[in-house]
């Protein structure tokens, strides 16, 4: 198969999957980049509630730590 031949399938293949995308799509391009937006930011949303979390206990054994350490000195 000659290169010219094969890159012709290939755009060809891609024309024909995105016209059968566009006609039996089950929701409008809106509608599916509202749901794509929607998902990031749950996502992030829980991104950001572990990281706060973990802040927290970091600081809070950072806390301790210096509790332990200001202890020991006064020994």
């Amino acid at each position: 198969m000659k290169a010219i031949e094969c890159v012709s399938a290939i755009l060809g293949g891609m024309l024909l999957g995105c016209a059968w995308g566009m006609l039996f799509a089950p929701r409008s391009g809106e509608q599916t980049r509202a749901d794509i937006k929607n998902f990031f930011e749950d996502e992030l949303e829980k991104y950001r509630s572990k990281c706060r979390s973990i802040s927290e206990k970091l600081k809070e054994e950072v806390d301790d730590m210096k509790q332990a350490v200001a202890t020991e000195m006064t020994k």
